[in-house]
C-alpha cells in the first residue's frame, strides 16, 4: 500500500448498494428484504438523483419510494448525478472538466438534500473512477468523504484509507470476484457494492452470506468506518 494511504483493517468489507434510484425501486426494495434476512444492517446506499437523465424518473418524483428509503436508517451518499456520460458509458465523469465536475455534484447534494431533508455524507462516483481533483470538490460541497478506487478520502481529517480489493456488481452480470479471491481468503479488506437486479442472482446473495458466516467479515458503511477511525 502506498505511502500516507493507512489500510482499512482486516476482516471489514465497506458494504454498499450502487445505483440506488427510482428505475430500479422494485428491485432495491427486494434487495433489502435479501441482505437483512442475512443479519447485515449497515452499509451505504449510493443513490444516483437522475439516473439516465430520464425526468419521470427523477428521485424527487418518487414520493413513496423516498420515505421508504428514509425510513430504512442506512447511510446516504451521492453516486454521481446522471450516472453516464454522454456517449452512454457508465464513467460519467471521465473527460469532464473541473466545473462540470463541480456542477454535477453541487447539483447532486442539493437535489439529495431536498428530497430526503438531509445531505448525503459522502460522494462515491460511477464505476468509482473519476479525476483526483473531485477530492477537492467534494471537500468544498462539504461532503463528509470521496471514494475513488480502492482509496476512501476522509474530507475532514485528510486520512486516506485503502482497501486491497474491491467486488462492484454489474447491472448485467453481477459480482465478479476474479482476483479478490485471494484477499477474501486472507481476509483482506474489501469494498464490496451490489447492484439492485442481484435479489435476482442466487451467486451474489451466497457470496455475501459467505463473506459474513464462512470468512467471518465485518460490514460496515463508509462513515461509521471513517468515525470509528477518529
Amino acid at each position: 500500500m502506498s505511502k500516507g494511504i493507512q489500510p482499512v483493517d482486516d476482516g471489514i468489507a465497506l458494504l454498499s448498494v450502487h445505483d440506488v434510484c427510482y428505475a430500479y425501486e422494485d428491485d432495491l426494495i427486494a434487495l433489502y428484504d435479501d441482505i437483512a434476512e442475512l443479519g447485515i444492517k449497515n452499509y451505504t446506499l449510493l443513490v444516483t438523483p437522475f439516473y439516465g437523465m430520464r425526468l419521470a424518473k427523477r428521485i424527487d418524483k418518487a414520493e413513496m419510494f423516498v420515505k421508504f428509503l428514509n425510513s430504512l436508517g442506512l447511510e446516504l451518499a451521492l453516486h454521481g448525478y446522471y450516472h453516464q456520460s454522454k456517449s452512454g458509458d457508465m464513467d460519467e465523469f471521465r473527460g469532464l472538466a473541473a466545473d462540470r465536475v463541480r456542477s454535477r455534484i453541487v447539483s447532486g447534494v442539493s437535489l439529495l438534500q431536498k428530497t430526503f431533508g438531509k445531505r448525503p455524507l459522502g460522494f462515491v462516483p460511477p464505476s468509482w473512477s473519476g479525476p483526483k481533483k473531485m477530492v477537492d470538490i467534494c471537500r468544498g460541497a462539504g461532503l463528509r468523504y470521496c471514494v475513488l478506487g480502492d482509496k476512501v478520502y476522509d474530507l475532514q481529517t485528510s486520512s486516506v484509507f485503502g482497501t486491497t480489493a474491491s467486488l462492484i456488481s454489474d447491472p448485467t452480470h453481477g459480482l465478479e470476484i476474479g482476483e479478490a479471491m485471494i484477499e477474501m481468503e486472507i481476509g483482506g479488506p474489501l469494498q464490496v457494492a451490489f447492484h439492485p437486479r442481484d435479489h435476482t442472482r442466487t451467486q451474489s446473495l451466497e457470496l455475501l452470506a459467505d463473506l459474513k458466516d464462512r470468512l467471518g467479515y465485518r460490514f460496515m458503511s463508509y462513515s461509521d468506518f471513517i468515525s470509528s477511525k477518529g
